[in-house]
């Protein structure tokens, strides 16, 4: 019996500034493919760049080439020699290649869903955090900003990540930090909340609460529902001290939502097609 693998996907929220819409979105994508960047460093020697992407049935579809490039300042070594390719004095001698070749490729796949506003990308070769610092550096070039205005990058965390936050113990300080979203509903207070920071003129809200010493914070409803427009939107950061008494520092950020689908076979199965498509259908609440 085929040995059972497993798909993982995460989900990386996009927001641009008011006003909001699907076809804003479709703007936005549509611009990055006709004004792709070269290549974005994620680590190391690593770097992702476009390799396809295309809109259809109302949802964008690409990978992302990800590879290492070489350093061509410093020597090689030959091994067959044991010996590094350097010159009398010690400097590295001059390697011919094609600086348009790069090893190590791997295929990223992602899909962007221009009505939910929502990226979601298999972390099989890139981690959460890698690819929103791909995408914020991406969606924020100078071109983009200049059309668009600043776009806000942002991984879903896990659905109990407020409450694992709010669980922590000897909380001394919580901060939320988030761009308005897109008319997205939290709750009533958040509606009115949000309404109310848009007509301030207002994009980005900032808010830090910090303990009387020696007492731990009690987030109320209201803390708790700006923390939950922060997770998804911004972040929200929780301080506190552990039972050990040392001081220890909390994020949404550090519970992404991973979604996951077994399969069987290789990545050109019908089994990993249907895995994909049943994460996705899950994170955007499609129904078959």
């Amino acid at each position: 019996m085929p040995k059972s693998k497993k798909l993982k996907m995460a989900v990386i929220n996009i927001t641009t500034e008011p006003p909001h819409s699907p076809k804003r979105y479709v703007e936005l994508f549509k611009f990055l493919l006709e004004h792709p960047q070269e290549q974005l460093k994620i680590a190391g020697h690593d770097y992702i760049s476009l390799e396809y992407m295309k809109y259809e049935d109302a949802i964008f579809k690409g990978t992302f080439a990800r590879f290492t490039t070489l350093d061509t300042e410093t020597a090689w070594w030959d091994n067959s020699k044991r010996k590094a390719l350097v010159d009398d004095d010690g400097l590295p001698l001059p390697f011919n290649f094609d600086r348009n070749l790069s090893p190590n490729y791997k295929k990223i796949i992602f899909f962007f869903s221009p009505e939910k506003h929502k990226f979601i990308v298999n972390v099989k070769h890139i981690s959460p955090h890698q690819a929103e610092r791909a995408l914020q550096k991406l969606l924020n070039s100078d071109e983009i900003i200049k059309k668009f205005g600043p776009i806000s990058v942002n991984i879903v965390p896990e659905n109990d990540a407020i409450d694992k936050l709010i669980d922590l113990p000897n909380k001394y300080f919580i901060e939320t930090i988030f761009t308005i979203p897109n008319g997205d509903s939290f709750s009533e207070f958040a509606d009115e909340f949000n309404a109310r920071v848009e007509a301030m003129g207002a994009n980005t809200v900032q808010q830090s609460y910090k303990a009387i010493k020696g007492d731990s914070l009690k987030p109320d409803d209201e803390l708790k529902a700006l923390m939950k427009i922060s997770a998804e939107n911004g972040s929200a950061t929780v301080k506190y001290k552990d039972n050990n008494g040392r001081i220890n520092k909390k994020s949404t950020k550090n519970y992404p939502r991973i979604d996951e689908a077994e399969y069987t076979g290789d990545e050109t199965g019908n089994e990993y097609i249907n895995a994909i498509y049943s994460v996705i259908s899950k994170i955007l609440g499609w129904t078959h």
